[in-house]
């Protein structure tokens, strides 16, 4: 069974790309556009990981992570977090409990090298 990831960024074109990305080496896509369509699909869909965007509409990414870890099914569902602001960002992505963190712009290996890291190191690893 193909791994479901599920990808929440505001921006459409990094939606399509890391789309495209993941569905070329066999991963389901789940698509949210802002943090609180994150926190709604993120229960409903049950996704292996979830790759979030910080700087999102609505809420960001650092209290939509925050949300996530406090409650079921998402709480140790693996998350990687994308930046266009590496170090402060990534300190407080990772202090809210996402389990990596990637800079924008980012190639198509060290996407793929993250999502594969990470579902390989999840406690219910697929």
């Amino acid at each position: 069974m193909e791994p479901k990831i599920l990808v929440i960024d505001d921006d459409p074109e990094t939606v399509d790309l890391i789309t495209l990305i993941l569905e070329r080496h066999g991963y389901k896509v789940v698509v949210g556009y802002h943090g609180l369509q994150g926190l709604a699909l993120a229960p409903m869909e049950i996704p292996d990981l979830i790759v979030a965007d910080i700087k999102m509409p609505h809420i960001d990414g650092i209290e939509m992570i925050r949300r996530m870890r406090r409650r079921e099914p998402t709480c140790q569902t693996p998350i990687l977090a994308l930046t266009g602001f590496q170090r402060e960002h990534s300190i407080e992505a990772i202090a809210a409990g996402a389990d990596g963190v990637l800079t924008k712009p980012f190639t198509d290996d060290v996407l793929l090298a993250s999502v594969k890291t990470l579902l390989a190191n999840a406690p219910h690893s697929p």
